[in-house]
């Protein structure tokens, strides 16, 4: 009798059904039932603990295959993988013969080959796998060796014992018996010195040449690796298939066993990929009835063909490049495309060239395959790609959700990806780098798509990377260390994180810093005033200042939000402008224009009057103008009382 299964509910609702009375508690268990705790009990679920603690024993449920009683969770388990790999693949096609329509659906046919492996000890089909049990060797002969030596070594063989086996007795024409011996050319012996020789046949006639060993056959059979019993074994299993055999066919597939429901004779398929995953179809008598060549195609590189890898490895790639707001086909495209030259060793960088270039346009495409190529081409970023490939892959085959395993592998080696995009990340000290990674590992694990989190995370990273090398940042006042962040904050965003972009954010704080200290120490009130008021800002976060937030692992972009939402941040950039005379006054005689009204010279621009003009005059004159920018200057408004 199958045993007891004990679960865990899926979810745990209370429900108010009378207002004088406590909330009922509903429970959601993993099969769909749903009950209180008490109508479960009615259906023979025992229960242990309480609340959203509580776990339930269900009653034990059987399914009766050719006389055997198996447990009914097993089979619907194992006929849950069988139907999601066929839709995760989309290999419905390669479910040939009768037998489907013989149980009356797809889904019918699934139980009854998944109670055919429950009943051989398979409850998840990932145990199914192959065991080499014979190798033998191949051998070629050594053609480095003269006639004499081959004869020579025949010879002493043929007067060895190690000959006895492949000798016989005949009889001469007068009825004398003779010893002789049967040759083949290429048969494969024990030399008298006990070492493998192959017969050759040349020019002088027979003889044995020194064996080099070529490569070896293997003899393989089906197994459940748990138990390490054979899948085919007519001794166990007296009901064994006419069609199940325990060896290989020519293309590698195996037939573990069949159905003779419905018309024809069913056979059960299964072919592993590279990976040692096993892969299901069905054919009628004959394996004509199917062409699984884009089966054992898939087998052979499951990846990229299977939906929704190829958008999460392009996801992963353009989030840290920074790269956001791409259309899932785009970043399918991409993505497939980075998975197949990876794996395969090719150009990722022109791969993306030719195949996006119609669909990015020629220039988008290079930007894209040269930042792809580069990120790829690092460790992390093949580390990323091919376990991003590989857990898709494998929960593609074993029938599980595919998104939450792609999920699962990035959040795994966004770390590694993260770190290794942050210029001189092994350079910094090691509270800085717990920081980030303490980060990394939080916006990875929260909401919204691959990219988006990718990005944040690198952000975050370079944020925090960038501050600690600000100097004197921790010793700063609130205030300073608040103009120095949303400075630093604001040379990182959108760009493409890298070594002169980096450092070119912290003097951009560094100078904001140095500009708002000479403005702020012009009255000690203001200064204190500022202090206080950001300071109860940083309590309002749940932080004491942006440097505790940092060295708490929180996001410090989230903390520099809901600080900066009480202040303005302002920078004022003046532009100096420079006049050609002569250009200028050429240009505003032949339009007709009285430039007195708005100039002084030596031709100088009154900018109030000069923004007054019509806008048809000002673009009529600006080609004699020249616009550099001047020395920015800082300044923090409190916008709060």
């Amino acid at each position: 009798m199958p045993a007891s299964k004990t679960v865990t509910p899926k979810s745990v609702e209370a429900i108010q059904v009378l207002p004088y009375f406590p909330p009922v508690m509903m429970y959601t268990l993993p099969d769909g039932t749903k009950g209180s705790a008490e109508n479960l009990a009615d259906l023979g679920y025992q229960i242990t603990g309480s609340g959203a603690s509580a776990t339930f024993t269900a009653p034990p449920k059987t399914f009766v295959w050719q006389n055997k009683e198996l447990d009914q969770y097993d089979v619907d388990y194992v006929a849950s993988q069988l139907a999601g790999q066929r839709k995760n693949l989309d290999t419905d096609k390669y479910w040939q013969g009768g037998g489907r329509a013989g149980f009356g659906d797809i889904s019918a046919l699934d139980q009854q080959m998944a109670a055919d492996l429950v009943a051989r000890g398979i409850t998840d089909i990932e145990q199914i796998g192959e065991q080499v049990t014979k190798r033998t060797p191949i051998y070629a002969a050594d053609t480095n060796i003269s006639d004499t030596q081959s004869k020579q070594f025949l010879t002493d063989w043929l007067s060895s014992p190690a000959s006895k086996s492949f000798r016989y007795t005949t009889y001469q024409e007068d009825g004398t018996p003779y010893e002789a011996w049967n040759p083949a050319v290429g048969m494969q012996v024990t030399g008298a010195d006990g070492k493998p020789y192959v017969m050759t046949y040349g020019d002088t006639g027979w003889g044995l040449a020194p064996a080099i060993k070529t490569g070896e056959t293997l003899e393989k059979q089906i197994i459940n690796k748990v138990t390490g019993q054979p899948l085919y074994d007519p001794s166990k299993y007296s009901q064994q298939h006419e069609l199940a055999t325990g060896e290989p066919k020519d293309d590698g597939s195996y037939i573990y066993s069949g159905t003779y429901a419905g018309a024809g004779n069913t056979a059960y398929h299964i072919k592993f990929t590279d990976e040692g995953l096993p892969i299901f179809y069905t054919s009628g008598h004959s394996s004509s009835d199917v062409d699984v060549g884009g089966l054992l195609q898939f087998a052979g590189m499951a990846a990229m063909l299977v939906p929704g890898i190829g958008t999460a490895v392009g996801g992963a790639v353009l989030g840290g490049l920074g790269v956001t707001g791409a259309s899932a086909a785009i970043t399918g495209l991409v993505g497939n495309i980075i998975i197949q030259t990876a794996l395969t060793g090719g150009n990722i960088e022109n791969a993306i060239k030719n195949a996006g270039a119609s669909y990015l346009g020629a220039e988008v495409a290079g930007a894209i395959g040269s930042a792809a190529s580069d990120l790829v081409s690092s460790p992390a970023g093949m580390d990323l790609v091919k376990s991003v490939a590989a857990a898709g892959t494998r929960a593609a085959v074993l029938g599980q959700n595919v998104e939450n395993a792609v999920a699962s592998a990035v959040l795994g080696k966004a770390l590694n990806l993260v770190t290794s995009k942050l210029p001189d990340f092994e350079g910094a000290d090691a509270k800085t780098k717990s920081i980030i990674m303490n980060s990394v590992q939080t916006i990875m694990s929260g909401q919204g798509d691959i990219t988006t989190k990718l990005n944040n995370a690198l952000t975050n990273g370079a944020l925090t990377l960038g501050l600690s090398k600000v100097d004197g940042f921790n010793e700063m006042t609130p205030a300073q260390q608040l103009l120095a962040t949303s400075a630093l904050q604001a040379g990182l965003q959108g760009r493409d994180i890298n070594d002169a972009v980096l450092k070119a954010a912290i003097n951009s704080a560094q100078q904001a810093v140095r500009t708002s200290a000479a403005t702020l120490a012009k009255t000690d009130t203001t200064n204190d005033k500022l202090d206080a008021e950001i300071g109860k800002a940083y309590q309002d976060a749940g932080v004491g200042s942006i440097s505790d937030a940092i060295s708490q692992g929180k996001p410090a972009t989230e903390v520099v939000k809901q600080v900066a939402d009480n202040y303005v941040i302002k920078a004022t950039c003046r532009i100096n402008r420079k006049i050609d005379p002569e250009k200028f006054l050429l240009l505003a005689n032949n339009a007709g224009i009285d430039v007195s009204q708005f100039t002084k010279w030596k031709c100088e621009l009154q900018m109030k009057e000069w923004k007054q003009l019509p806008e048809e005059t000002r673009a009529t004159l600006a080609p004699a103008i020249t616009s550099e920018p001047g020395r920015p200057t800082f300044s923090v408004e409190l916008t709060k009382e």
